[in-house]
């Protein structure tokens, strides 16, 4: 059992009470060792990752940004010898190396009557409630802003499923990739590519819901998504800019061509307050956009060239688009006439086919393309709404939402916050800021949660078949297995869930064989069934190499006997059954039978039945409907008993002196093998010794 201190365990229950804290469950989870809780919160550059177990070799089980509280119920040692901590916060728990959770006393929240007044007066959900307390708690000066959408969650999720709307990098979990519409090859295995020319692919709806839920970020990292984008003198300096790039290769400032230095903190500085917008937003972008190694990057590197081919199908160099650059990636994307992002990109830095000046273009140096981006940036996003990092991507404000969003990427922005973040030092974070955070209609209770199932999400199945097999004699003695196959309707699709089959009643069991595309897919449900007079209901399961699994469904209904269908051979009559009995015995609701001998004469009702013998069915109206043959084993001469002259006849037959046929010839198969042989022979001697009798 784990060991919690009396006094801590009281405090938390108090906690929930009276601040309904969704992130602060009462119990820590099972699986951790016996420690004392600790509190803290997440401190490493991004996003967290918890695992099932203390080590980089266990899989994924949750995800928290930066500065998430915690609370860290154990420690284990991973085999490398650093130490991991059990920890858990709100409906996420797992393990997390040591070296990101930074310890603290847990902040006193709720006690503020003022912050409380301000948040019902914004008209905040109660979801949001406590975690901005807990970040007012660390920076009381703090002002946040309900920035009511009007839109309603789930639409505004749909909208952003749009195809190339919400890309994720294509390495990541299977389950942060959309299987929906083309975004996935059911048949391949494989997630369609080349969104936005780049290793993407569309993002699932899962952890879209997570990365465009605010309350995702409402801690006192993440919350700096939200921070409003306007110049402020007070909290924007450039030594806060040198904090962003430190580490880049802004960090000790560039060179144009012609051999001028410049330094990138006081150029953003510069170009941001003449454009009256934050700086710390732009220098973050750049990183976001061409890396930390920027002048290798193609687009700034002022060396870009590309090959294309002149009318001869000669190749040539073309170097028109040298000397030309392009920080922020305005423009870059690929169409039909630019199958290059870079290259449509720098094409717009140079200003387009008609040498458009808008924006300070041609960008080309270095300085112009910043101030110029900066300008684009702060007149089509802050200029009309966008005035948030949030809202670059997700744009769900102004007349038009859903569209014109910076990026597509639908973690992109995260990166850029954590930058901006890093840019406040605690002297800047004591001052007043001003965070407008969205909020939507019918939200869910509670924060999504990033999922983490990894694998093939492939449950779907290539084909389904349903067969009897049906064993024949050949010619040759030898016995061959053929199918007799059953139609699905409807015709089988991987994408349709629900199949009915119509059977005969003669048909009591049949296989189903099931495949599936993905090889790594478990199948049950599949193989021999038996079946009812009726509807027979078979689900057959397809596990995904995830976990997630589909259920097909398959009713074979078995027809009623048909009341005029009689089977060729009547079997399971004893020897010595008087004739009546056994049209007593045949007779239904619907038909009597009448006994006939070989010869076509109607047997007397106290002769016995035998081999050979024709059973006439007829409706009460007289109408033949149907005729079965006799068949008595050991019953070789059609007498209804079993004795020594059927003997004779199964010697004789065996020494092909005088060969059996028909009726007499199944009659002979005593053993009931399909074949007629010396143990047939010795299973009549024996009932007419009274040794064993046959069996009928």
């Amino acid at each position: 059992m784990r060991m919690i201190k009396y006094k801590n365990v009281i405090k938390r229950i108090l906690l929930l009470v009276l601040c309904a804290a969704f992130l602060l469950p009462l119990w820590p989870p099972s699986g951790a060792g016996a420690e004392e809780l600790r509190y803290g919160y997440v401190d490493n550059f991004a996003s967290l990752k918890l695992r099932s177990g203390p080590g980089t070799e266990y899989p994924q089980v949750g995800l928290l940004v930066k500065g998430a509280p915690v609370f860290v119920d154990g420690e284990e040692k991973a085999s490398d010898g650093k130490i991991w901590y059990h920890l858990f916060s709100g409906e996420v728990s797992g393990y997390a190396n040591g070296k990101y959770v930074t310890f603290c006393d847990e902040p006193e929240t709720g006690g503020d009557a003022a912050f409380e007044e301000a948040l019902d007066k914004e008209g905040f959900p109660e979801s949001y409630k406590e975690s901005l307390r807990l970040i007012h708690a660390y920076y009381p000066a703090w002002e946040f802003r309900a920035m009511k959408t009007g839109l309603d969650w789930s639409a505004s999720l749909d909208a952003e499923m749009e195809e190339g709307h919400s890309l994720i990098d294509y390495d990541s979990l299977s389950s942060w990739k959309s299987t929906e519409g083309r975004a996935y090859n059911w048949k391949t295995s494989k997630w369609t590519t080349g969104w936005d020319s780049g290793n993407w692919a569309l993002a699932s709806r899962e952890i879209l819901a997570y990365y465009m839920d605010p309350r995702t970020y409402l801690t006192k990292e993440g919350v700096f998504a939200f921070l409003q984008q306007e110049f402020d003198e007070t909290t924007q300096t450039v030594e806060g800019v040198h904090r962003i790039i430190k580490g880049t290769f802004m960090e000790n400032g560039g060179v144009e061509a012609d051999g001028t230095a410049f330094d990138y903190a006081e150029v953003f500085y510069d170009a941001a307050k003449t454009w009256g917008v934050s700086p710390y937003i732009f220098a973050s972008s750049v990183i976001l956009e061409v890396g930390t190694k920027g002048h290798d990057f193609p687009g700034i590197s002022g060396t870009y060239t590309f090959e294309t081919e002149d009318e001869e199908g000669n190749t040539v160099t073309d170097t028109s688009l040298s000397g030309y650059y392009n920080y922020f990636n305005i423009a870059a994307y690929a169409n039909e006439r630019f199958s290059s992002a870079i290259r449509h990109g720098l094409w717009y830095a140079k200003g387009g086919d008609n040498g458009s000046t808008s924006y300070g273009r041609p960008w080309d140096t270095r300085v112009k393309a910043i101030y110029g981006g900066i300008e684009f940036y702060a007149k089509r996003y802050v200029a009309v709404g966008q005035d948030t990092i949030y809202l670059k991507k997700y744009n769900v404000q102004g007349d038009a939402p859903y569209t014109h969003e910076y990026m597509t990427n639908v973690d992109g922005f995260y990166n850029e916050t954590m930058r901006l973040a890093r840019a406040y030092s605690e002297d800047l974070r004591a001052l007043p800021l001003t965070f407008s955070i969205p909020v939507f209609e019918n939200m869910p209770d509670k924060p999504s949660i990033a999922p983490m199932k990894d694998g093939s999400p492939n449950n779907r199945l290539s084909s389904v078949s349903l067969f009897r097999s049906i064993s024949t004699t050949g010619e040759n003695g030898e016995t061959e297995e053929t199918r007799e196959t059953f139609t699905l309707t409807p015709t089988f699709d991987m994408n349709s869930l629900s199949y009915d089959v119509i059977v005969p009643f003669d048909v009591d069991s049949l296989t189903i064989e099931a495949k599936a595309y993905d090889k790594t897919a478990k199948i049950a449900g599949a193989g021999k069934k038996d079946l009812a007079v009726g509807e027979n209901d078979f689900p057959i399961t397809v596990r995904a190499e995830n976990g997630d699994e589909r259920v097909y469904r398959i009713t074979v209904a078995r027809e009623e006997k048909d009341p005029f269908s009689f089977d060729e051979y009547i079997r399971g009559v004893e020897p010595g059954t008087a004739a009546s009995a056994l049209e007593e015995k045949l007779k239904t609701e619907l038909v009597t039978a009448g006994l006939f001998a070989p010869d076509g004469s109607a047997k007397g009702s106290d002769e016995f039945a035998g081999t050979g013998d024709l059973a006439v069915y007829r409706t009460e109206d007289g109408k033949e409907v149907g005729k079965s043959t006799v068949l008595i084993l050991g019953d070789l001469n059609g007498d209804g008993e079993i004795r020594i002259n059927d003997l004779i006849k199964l010697r004789n037959h065996l020494l092909e002196t005088s060969l059996l046929k028909d009726a007499a010839l199944l009659a002979a198969d005593a053993s009931g093998d399909g074949e007629v042989r010396m143990n047939d022979l010795i299973k009549l001697r024996n009932h007419i010794l009274g040794e064993k009798p046959i069996i009928q």
